[in-house]
């Protein structure tokens, strides 16, 4: 019953595997137009409506079973011999009448009957489930919230006896057991309580839901031997499973396939230095790829969407580098052949000015020499050296000023320049360590969703393990007791 579990679970997460990797993106390629040869690849719903089918599938008739008085192991399965005699992924074992076998997508798995019925059923004795009801703790109330109390429910009328032989094994060698026919009747409530098989079906439904939702990343463990042995290949064991597992088929998806795929509005908001002069439209992409990539076996263009092989995003990516690098060169020399300019146009102002000082600066001095050489040189001498004085005086005050002004101009701009490659190198730094900080991110989840998945598998063997160990001792102590009962006879 618990491998039924597990191989039915496997089943689920299967079709989801399948439906992620071929159905859902041939669909998208189909629908983005993009010439594409459809892969085949092994679909197992037919093995899951064999199993979870609401009307005729294994678990509905292992309920319909449960709901029989006096339902046994022995009529469950001639219920699913009769229902499924011509069902491809169900056979009937012809060796050991109490066993069937389910062709799962891994193989077929031979199910023994025994108990199936009885671990089937989700019985609580009714002072647990009472306390429990009346726990203090919330979660523990929320958790058997849903649950009845058989033994506060009446008692539903007994039904009529059935003939048993209507419901009798045709297998040889296998007859239902013998059931106390005076035992009650189950009640109501006991009949309407959801089973395991029932409660696994809607948490294994909530889960594929949960990981529709989720991005997936699948990986396949392949078994080398079935020992566990070291440095042991068993290569037609690990060839069966790859194709299984659809392995296989995935490669060849992937090597046909478009691994990169973009909306026209991401594609052109990351490839904008490419486009140059061309239309932002379905039609400059397209005249884009065939400029930059010859090969046309490297891309693919639908109706909404660019498909880019690695190798051709690669190309893309390089000659964007490529651009990206002339434009910040050609930048650079025309920041730099500005500033030149500016600097010089500068310098000749200074100049000029200097000039025109100087030319001034000669006027009035030989003026005032020639006003003061026209009277009286003894009677003005005093005059004129005071005056001479204020003169040189004045000029050089004037000289240092516009200095000064000329000085406190050329620090001011440098600052603004100094500010400006500043507040641009630390938006580059900042943007930079957020690139920085969300990949550490990423990989930090990737990791621990990694560490999750083994945690995962490693319980999941462990259990596997200790099942089969069950299992091994249980056959023991069968075959002991046939040995014991030969011995006696």
């Amino acid at each position: 019953m618990e491998q039924f579990y597990i191989n039915y679970a496997n089943e689920k997460l299967h079709q989801q595997f399948n439906h992620h990797m071929f159905k859902a993106e041939q669909e998208e390629y189909v629908k983005e137009a993009v010439p594409w040869k459809e892969i085949k690849f092994k679909d197992n719903q037919g093995c899951i409506d064999l199993i979870e089918k609401p009307f005729g599938g294994i678990i509905s008739l292992l309920e319909e079973e449960a709901r029989v008085p006096k339902g046994s192991d022995a009529g469950f399965l001639l219920r699913l011999d009769n229902k499924f005699a011509r069902n491809i992924w169900y056979e009937h074992h012809l060796k050991y009448p109490d066993q069937f076998v389910v062709k799962h997508f891994a193989g077929e798995v031979t199910y023994k009957i025994t108990n199936f019925l009885e671990k089937n059923k989700d019985s609580i004795l009714p002072d647990l489930l009472k306390t429990c009801k009346s726990s203090t703790h919330t979660i523990v109330q929320e958790f058997f919230e849903g649950e009845t109390d058989s033994a506060t429910t009446e008692e539903a009328p007994e039904e009529p006896k059935q003939d048993n032989a209507r419901r009798g094994s045709t297998r040889p060698g296998f007859a239902p057991p013998r059931r106390n026919t005076e035992a009650p009747l189950p009640t109501n409530a006991q009949r309407q309580r959801a089973s395991v098989m029932t409660k696994f079906k809607e948490e294994l439904s909530k889960l594929v839901e949960t990981l529709a939702r989720a991005e997936r990343h699948y990986v396949r463990c392949i078994k080398p031997n079935e020992t566990k042995a070291h440095n042991v290949f068993d290569a037609p064991k690990v060839l069966s499973q790859l194709a299984c597992n659809g392995v296989f088929e995935t490669v060849t998806l992937r090597k046909a396939g478009f691994s990169n795929r973009m909306l026209f509005g991401v594609f052109l908001d990351r490839f904008f230095i490419c486009m140059g002069q061309r239309s932002r439209d379905k039609h400059g992409i397209e005249d884009l790829l065939d400029s930059f990539l010859p090969n046309k076996t490297e891309w693919a263009i639908g109706n909404t969407k660019v498909f880019l092989r690695d190798t051709a995003l690669t190309k893309l990516s390089e000659k964007q580098a490529e651009m990206c690098k002339h434009g910040v060169t050609a930048l650079q020399c025309y920041i730099r052949s500005f500033n030149a300019t500016a600097k010089l146009n500068h310098l000749r102002q200074m100049l000029e000015a200097s000039i025109v000082i100087q030319r001034y600066s000669r006027k009035i001095r030989a003026t005032k020499l020639y006003l003061d050489l026209k009277a009286a040189y003894e009677e003005k001498i005093r005059r004129i050296t005071v005056v001479q004085a204020y003169g040189r005086r004045s000029l050089s005050m004037k000289v240092f000023n516009e200095l000064v002004q000329h000085f406190n101009a050329v620090v001011t701009f440098q600052k603004m320049v100094k500010r400006y490659l500043a507040v641009t190198k630390l938006e580059v730094l900042a943007d930079m360590r957020e690139r920085y900080l969300a990949e550490q991110r990423r990989i930090a989840e990737e990791m621990a969703r990694k560490l999750r998945e083994e945690e995962e598998r490693r319980i999941e063997m462990e259990k596997r393990r200790q099942e089969e160990e069950r299992r091994r001792v249980e056959e023991e102590r069968k075959r002991e007791e046939e040995k014991r009962l030969r011995e006696e006879e």
